[in-house]
């Protein structure tokens, strides 16, 4: 009795969540409610098990940030002048003037949705990141106590290559709009479906600090255009052509995700940019799949 109750246990609340001394405990009730009353008893063990669930739901929930944050990087000057990629490397490209008033714009509104409370920050190594968390901090006004930041190399831009020469980029792009953004490589670097699996494996990282203790009220993560487009594609399970319709950030623009406490699950309350092909219901659909 006792190793089949704490198998189905296991099953209907995600055992995985749960500390072990608490599984063993209520493996051990449901065991008991079994060996007493036998079949007389299953509809109220079936109670046992949904309740167990909703608990599980609420305990994971309550551990977990209230919000997640992305936001993509200021302005930079490979944005701004696409001729820079062939001399200068991807990586260390640095805000324009414009990029560090974008990010200490994004510092105050992220001050005026998370207030006082603690913030994680993950940032990608490219300077145009660093930058602009730099000056997110700045312009939020943000006290060091009020939180921790960590790079993750994982959060990087795709790699389109070493220096990029632009006649070849606009080759690469026109090839790229009629093969596919998900699935196409770039010569020398990355496709779409290489970011995904880093930020995949991103994203059980992120994950695992929401068990700990210390776990601050929002995590922000500072990244770039499609990464962060792949995130979302990864936690909420779009398909490829989901992904394929959505358009990049802007310059530090913001998505909101905020934690449903019911569920244990994180809804997107900012509305996404889409081609205009896409219906309406469709688009709704997206914004709250999971």
């Amino acid at each position: 009795g006792g190793e089949m109750a704490g198998e189905w246990l296991a099953i209907a609340t995600g055992a995985q969540y749960w500390p072990v001394v608490e599984m063993t405990w209520l493996a051990g009730l449901l065991a008991i409610a079994y060996g007493i009353g036998s079949v007389s008893l299953a509809p109220a063990a079936f109670l046992l098990i949904t309740a167990l669930h909703r608990m599980q739901a609420w305990h994971t929930a309550m551990v977990m940030p209230k919000r997640i944050i992305l936001i993509r990087h200021g302005e930079s000057v490979g944005n701004v002048d696409a001729t820079l990629f062939a001399s200068i490397p991807d990586h260390e490209m640095s805000l324009t003037p414009r990029g560090v008033e974008q990010a200490q714009g994004a510092g105050r509104r992220i001050r005026d949705i998370v207030g006082s409370e603690s913030i994680r920050f993950f940032y990608s190594p490219y300077r145009r990141s660093r930058q602009t968390l730099e000056n997110i901090i700045l312009g939020g006004s943000l006290g060091e106590g009020q939180f921790t930041a960590r790079e993750d190399a994982r959060l990087r831009e795709q790699d389109f290559g070493n220096f990029q020469n632009p006649a070849k980029v606009r080759k690469f792009i026109r090839e790229r709009a009629e093969f596919g953004r998900f699935y196409y490589r770039f010569a020398d670097g990355e496709s779409g479906a290489d970011v995904y699996t880093r930020v995949t494996s991103f994203l059980a990282t992120l994950f695992r600090e929401f068990r700990y203790s210390y776990v601050r009220e929002n995590f922000i993560i500072c990244s770039h255009g499609i990464t962060l487009r792949l995130f979302l594609m990864r936690y909420f399970n779009y398909s490829v052509e989901t992904f394929e319709r959505l358009h990049n950030l802007e310059n530090c623009g913001i998505l909101l995700l905020e934690i449903c406490r019911s569920s244990g699950q994180y809804v997107l309350k900012t509305p996404l940019r889409m081609n205009d092909h896409v219906p309406d219901n469709f688009k709704q659909l997206l914004k709250y799949s999971k």
